[in-house]
């Protein structure tokens, strides 16, 4: 849940050096577009990069898309699968623009995390383009599917998510709510 505390806290809290990453907690800011009032949406699964070159990147996908639904009025998954692989050429592209979040500390908070993931990999096992197979593989995946995908080269309190689950919620979160909800529930 959300905490107020006092700044001096939190930059005191932000010092210390992590032993799984090496860096310091730092801080990430968040911001959105509030135009129908609603409230924002925090990722259970992902944190921002907030490297400058996300940045550059996120305004490219931006960009893309806005093209693509020039041109056809749609996003197709094979749309999102080329850009987010430079065309085959980068199955880790993806991980420019966020992170996986790092795991919570208890099992109550553990559940809900790996629900959602049970359900995106059963979605991702369903849609052909985001089957990227014969890569290398980062170690440390558990299951054969994982194996068959390029992972995230992640910290051990990282999230273990494979770039194509990855970039398949930023396909999902590319769709309009209806033709999301339309994904979700056809498989």
């Amino acid at each position: 849940g959300s905490y107020w505390v006092p700044l001096p806290l939190i930059f005191e809290a932000m010092l210390p050096v992590d032993p799984d990453t090496g860096n310091s907690r730092g801080y990430v800011l968040l911001s959105f577009d509030n135009d129908d009032g609603a409230l924002p949406h925090i990722s259970m699964l992902f944190r921002s990069s907030g490297r400058e070159e996300g940045e550059a990147v996120r305004r490219g996908y931006k960009l893309f898309l806005k093209e693509r639904r020039k041109k056809r009025n749609e996003i197709s998954s094979k749309d999102v699968v080329e850009y987010w692989t430079k065309g085959g050429e980068d199955y880790n592209f993806v991980w420019k623009i966020i992170s996986p979040q790092l795991c919570p500390l208890n099992e109550t908070e553990q559940k809900p995390i790996d629900d959602v993931l049970t359900l995106l990999r059963g979605l991702v096992s369903n849609n052909s383009d985001f089957m990227w197979t014969s890569l290398r593989h980062c170690g440390g995946c558990e299951t054969p599917s994982q194996i068959r995908d390029v992972c995230h080269k992640s910290a051990a309190r990282e999230i273990r998510i494979s770039s194509a689950e990855a970039a398949f919620v930023v396909y999902l979160a590319s769709l309009p709510r209806d033709e999301r909800r339309g994904v979700v529930e056809s498989s």
